[in-house]
């Protein structure tokens, strides 16, 4: 009876030592399997990833290149004189427009709502009007020619 009890005893202990040797067993076959199909899907995305490096570079290169030559040309600019500088302008004519198109201004009304008007700006003055092609506008006269 007392060898019965030991018997069963050590029965139990092998069949722990069967069970926790088993289930880590499980567990170390689902790890590998899993960073098996990890390795394997990084083998199949290695190309693209060689390519895209590939790229990354050359857009660094490039970039490097556009930053030397933006240097120099703010190097010759700045070394040109005002005199120089005024050939390369444009003076606008009185009666030409530099720059048309719809703003969105701020009413002085209680509310403050913003108004989309149509401007057209000119050196020498500013026209506000509601719609492009409407007959009635506000000139505001430019102390300065632009």
């Amino acid at each position: 009876t007392s060898v019965d009890y030991v018997y069963e005893i050590n029965k139990l202990q092998l069949g722990k030592q069967y069970i926790v040797t088993d289930k880590f067993l499980h567990l170390m076959y689902s790890f590998y399997s899993f960073f098996h199909q990890g390795y394997l899907t990084l083998q199949h995305i290695d190309p693209y990833l060689k390519n895209l490096n590939a790229l990354m570079q050359q857009k660094q290169s490039q970039r490097e290149e556009s930053i030397k030559k933006l240097e120099a040309r703010h190097k010759a600019v700045a070394q040109l004189k005002n005199n120089e500088y005024e050939g390369l302008m444009i003076t606008p004519k009185d009666d030409m427009v530099l720059l048309e198109g719809y703003l969105y201004k701020r009413s002085h009304n209680t509310f403050r709502t913003w108004k989309r008007r149509y401007f057209i700006i000119k050196s020498t003055s500013c026209t506000v009007r509601r719609e492009a092609k409407e007959a009635r506008r506000k000139v505001l006269k430019l102390y300065q020619k632009i």
